[in-house]
């Protein structure tokens, strides 16, 4: 028998080796590109063996067994990543930390029975706060959680309707109804369900330099942008972060974020990534010195010289600069001030970025627009770029932040 009979739901932190058991049916929930990108994530964890900023948390229900001790089985599972941080100058903590979920969800049934509704409940709850808990108490202020689109593939781990659905009885269902925190639950409900807003509909899409057109002409010499290397000197910082500020008035790209995160907390989420390229953010100006928006950029993957590009280096520092380019360029970030927009400058940015993209020798640009931004894709889909991947950002606030 359970120790306290009213209470056979725990939560509790799982070490590293639960992800052998966590992981093949965490993959077969999700669409291949998505649990492709899970794979990684974690690779790259076991490969730097970072594991305290992975976080496993699981809710278990116990099972009499026969024994004194009961035995407890897995209802449910949250993974997740806390993303890398800058250290403040003083006293070395971390600032602005965010983590990124990499699953939510319930775990498959095996043997336990169906779930009633009051532990449905029950455990979403304890899932959700002992979440919240271990964030908060990691310095975590802002939470994501990228996901499939709801209609990507049929889900094998049912999501709260269905279980509504399939699981529960017509007098379950009516209680249910009863009930403020399952009251509207959706058909895909996991996010809801554990307190997360949904921010946008990320378009994420690509262009292949050997097809790309370049993003267009000029529409009027006057109008033609110089772009100037951004300085990260902390004195010049928050001259950047107004001016990034500024692109964000009336913006189509994720206009929510700026419920959860400062520009500063962004920014400095960008130059904390693995992939943060200094040499690539910068402002875009007139003549005369008239700012107009922003650009910020980053490198991905090495690109080495074949030996048709090494004998055609007539130095060394040729051949270093050669070698150090990249595969892929990613566009991190782009903005135009409300004032300059409709101009084309836009278009501007996109040419420049396929320059510098040509120039490093990569293959491809990649970047993610929220797909409610038409004149963005329409500017990007002229130089090239082709839709390859959607996903559903959501988001939420940690220990009660606002």
């Amino acid at each position: 028998m359970f120790s306290n009979p009213a209470d056979p739901l725990r939560a509790r932190l799982a070490d590293p080796q639960a992800l052998a058991g966590l992981l093949p049916w965490v993959v077969e929930s999700l669409s291949i590109a998505r649990g492709q990108m899970l794979v990684d994530q974690v690779t790259k964890t076991v490969q730097s063996n970072d594991w305290n900023n992975l976080l496993i948390v699981i809710v278990e229900k116990a099972v009499a067994n026969g024994s004194s001790s009961p035995h407890f089985v897995i209802l449910q599972a949250a993974i997740a990543q806390i993303n890398p941080s800058l250290a403040n100058s003083n006293a070395g903590e971390m600032r602005h930390r965010t983590a990124t979920v990499l699953y939510a969800g319930r775990a498959p049934r095996r043997g336990v029975g169906d779930p009633d509704l009051e532990e449905l409940c029950q455990a979403t709850s304890l899932l959700s706060s002992t979440l919240d808990t271990e964030l908060s108490v990691r310095g975590v202020q802002f939470v994501q959680w990228p996901r499939d689109p709801s209609n990507a593939t049929p889900m094998r781990i049912e999501t709260a309707e269905n279980v509504l659905r399939n699981d529960l009885d017509c007098d379950s269902l009516s209680f249910v109804e009863k009930r403020g925190d399952l009251s509207s639950v959706g058909r895909d409900s996991w996010p809801e369900l554990l307190g997360f807003q949904s921010l946008a509909t990320l378009c994420y899409m690509r262009c292949d330099l050997k097809e790309a057109s370049g993003g267009g002409q000029v529409r009027h010499p006057q109008d033609c942008l110089q772009m100037v290397p951004v300085s990260h000197a902390m004195t010049e910082r928050p001259r950047f972060e107004s001016l990034v500020e500024r692109t964000y008035v009336h913006t189509l790209d994720c206009p929510l974020l700026s419920q959860f995160q400062t520009t500063a907390a962004t920014l400095d989420g960008y130059r904390a990534s693995p992939v943060f390229s200094p040499d690539l953010w910068f402002e875009a100006e007139l003549v005369p010195a008239t700012t107009v928006g922003c650009l910020v950029l980053a490198r991905h993957g090495k690109r080495y010289l074949d030996d048709r590009e090494s004998s055609a280096c007539e130095t060394a520092s040729e051949s270093v600069q050669v070698a150090a380019s990249c595969r892929v360029l990613e566009v991190v970030y782009m903005g135009v001030v409300p004032e300059h927009r409709g101009r084309g400058f836009g278009a501007q940015l996109v040419r420049h970025t396929i320059e510098l993209a040509r120039e490093a020798g990569c293959e491809s640009v990649i970047l993610a627009v929220d797909s409610k931004n038409s004149p963005a894709r329409a500017s990007y889909e002229a130089a090239g770029f082709v839709p390859v991947l959607l996903e559903e950002v959501w988001g939420r606030s940690c220990g009660g932040q606002n």
